[in-house]
């Protein structure tokens, strides 16, 4: 048996609070961290081997970074915000 109040109240918190949250914060360590950059998006096959190295450290430096930090501080603020609303 469903519980359609609490299918309800998760269904509002993913479309109003979470959704927009994690678009908007994913945007935002995008801009201030890109994964993807001009410097990341240039012909490879002119690269040396060091550039593309140091390109791919770059990459990976910049995901671990955002992953870190969503796990760290932002899921502390999903869960909550999930509580709160549901």
């Amino acid at each position: 048996r469903f519980d359609k109040r609490r299918m309800f109240a998760m269904y509002c918190d993913g479309f109003f609070c979470t959704g927009p949250i994690l678009h908007y914060v994913y945007e935002f360590y995008e801009k201030i961290l890109p994964i993807e950059d001009e410097s990341n998006l240039c012909d490879t096959d002119t690269m040396t081997p060091q550039q593309k190295s140091k390109a791919a450290r770059k990459r990976f430096q910049a995901a671990l970074l955002h992953v870190l930090f969503d796990n760290i501080f932002m899921a502390v603020f999903y869960v909550f915000a999930m509580m709160v609303v549901t």
